[in-house]
């Protein structure tokens, strides 16, 4: 299954939407189902950054588990992001879930 999403931000710079969309840390204050998250891997180079989610789901008790591949670059004033779950060897437990569940 793939999600794409559009959001429209009024009165607020690129620079802003990067840094708190990027913060892992702040996003936990925000995003109730973010429950977990660990940066696994970053490329000195491309900024390119490896991070293992774990995520609440709605249904009560249940959790889902991500490595998500994400980079983000600037381009002529603009910002471009991708954003991609992956396989990941060796970041699945479910040790983190049973603490943050």
């Amino acid at each position: 299954m793939q999600c794409r999403t559009q959001t429209v931000f009024e009165n607020t710079t690129p620079e802003i939407l990067k840094d708190f969309y990027w913060d892992d840390e702040f996003r936990t204050r925000w995003d109730k189902m973010l429950v977990y998250y660990k940066t696994l891997y970053v490329c000195p180079q491309t900024g390119t950054m490896v991070a293992h989610w774990i995520r609440k789901l709605p249904i009560i008790g249940s959790k889902k588990e991500y490595s998500i591949v994400r980079r983000i670059w600037e381009c002529d004033s603009n910002y471009y992001c991708i954003t991609k779950v992956v396989a990941f060897s060796g970041c699945f437990t479910s040790e983190p879930a049973k603490e943050y569940i």
